[in-house]
């Protein structure tokens, strides 16, 4: 993208020009027409400096973050750009990224978007800080450049390379999850193992121990699959989020974080975690990788491109060992139709008795359901869910 304007001296130049041309035709001055027309010239020259000069295309950007970035988090940004425009006839006035619209931007090096120039302008690099509000997927750039010609009587704006796809995760609270899938066995921390079936299998992958292997469905299938419970004695646990909770930025950001948070401790507890609704509806089990593609997966679930139809019928499917955990909104579609016992549901909303009503009608329907606010504590609404809450007031 290219847009050339006139600065506040290519103005005042034009104006000069177009009043010397109109004062010499009408009193016959060739001088006064000829010394126009040349001011005339100098400007329309250093509009064209600009629309003529090389396409930025050329310029390679490279952007880097110094860590992964998550909601309350400040994380840095270094942007470097290889020959830049602007770096020999035009004068480089301004070089940077947009602000984008889903984090706080603070400066790191020079003015807010100024470039830091090496060399003999051959290239330049900036820094800023991005602080995400809300977590999903969202664009860093193009960097923007910002010329002018040697004259100063025109500005050029040039986007400068592509935009970087970043993710920005929930922000994570450690919360304990005794008893949080509903079982007697489970508040000891001893889980029930799941019989072997469709939902706790997965693909084979290279590197897995082969006696994770589950060769009957293997046989009916034509291809490997193992288990997807990394050791024994752990019930796989899947999240459910109502795309309604979205449209409210505050409720959309507990929501995420209450998932976040409490699937990264079932997950480091052992137990096979998923996010229904999304692209890759494989459990995750590795303790290690396991939190990243997880925390990756709930973040997408803040996009209005995830598909709830498909999350609800995922749900209804649901064999009876796996365990659901759904934060929904009011207004939620839960079934009440659902295989398996473990069911819970945490229903999120700016009013307490909206909250408590539907929590009512989703615990007739079977459910283990429990109200909560934007504000609410994600331990809190653990402890409501699995009863710990009234023990310990006893």
């Amino acid at each position: 993208m290219k847009r050339v304007r006139p600065t506040a001296n290519g103005v005042v130049l034009g104006v000069i020009a177009i009043a010397l041309i109109l004062t010499g035709w009408q009193i016959q001055s060739r001088d006064l027409v000829a010394l126009g027309s040349m001011l005339a010239a100098l400007a329309l020259i250093a509009v064209a400096m600009l629309l003529i000069r090389r396409s930025p295309k050329s310029a390679r950007v490279k952007r880097t973050l110094t860590g992964q970035l998550m909601c309350d988090r400040a994380t840095e940004v270094q942007t470097e750009i290889s020959s830049a425009p602007g770096a020999s006839a035009l004068r480089l006035l301004y070089l940077g990224d947009p602000h984008p619209n889903f984090a706080e931007v603070t400066p790191v090096t020079g003015k807010s978007g100024q470039a830091t120039k090496h060399g003999k302008g051959a290239a330049s690099s900036f820094g800023y800080q991005l602080k995400p509000k809300s977590p999903g997927h969202y664009r860093v750039g193009p960097t923007l450049s910002k010329a002018l010609d040697p004259f100063g009587l025109a500005m050029g704006t040039f986007r400068l390379g592509s935009p970087t796809d970043v993710v920005v995760w929930p922000r994570i609270e450690p919360v304990g999850i005794d008893g949080l899938a509903g079982t007697s066995a489970q508040r000891s921390g001893v889980l029930p193992t799941a019989a072997a079936d469709d939902a706790t299998l997965r693909v084979y992958q290279p590197g897995d121990d082969l006696r994770r292997i589950h060769w009957p469905t293997t046989a009916r299938r034509g291809t490997p699959m193992v288990r997807a419970a990394e050791g024994r004695g752990t019930t796989p646990i899947q999240f459910y989020l109502d795309p309604q909770l979205l449209t409210d930025p505050s409720s959309k950001r507990w929501a995420l974080e209450h998932i976040g948070s409490v699937g990264c401790a079932l997950l480091s507890a052992g137990h096979p975690v998923r996010v229904l609704g999304n692209t890759d509806p494989e459990y995750i089990t590795c303790q290690e990788t396991g939190k990243s593609q997880f925390l990756n997966h709930t973040a997408q679930l803040a996009s209005a491109h995830h598909n709830d139809d498909f999350a609800l019928g995922q749900l209804r499917q649901s064999k009876r060992e796996v365990a659901t955990i759904a934060v929904v909104s009011p207004k939620n579609k839960l079934p009440a139709e659902m295989n398996g016992t473990n069911r819970n549901a945490v229903v999120v909303t700016g009013g307490k008795t909206t909250g408590r009503d539907c929590a009512a009608q989703l615990k007739r329907n079977g459910w283990r359901a429990t109200p909560a606010t934007p504000s609410s504590s994600h331990q809190r609404a653990i402890m409501v869910l699995t009863g710990a809450a009234g023990r310990g007031a006893k």
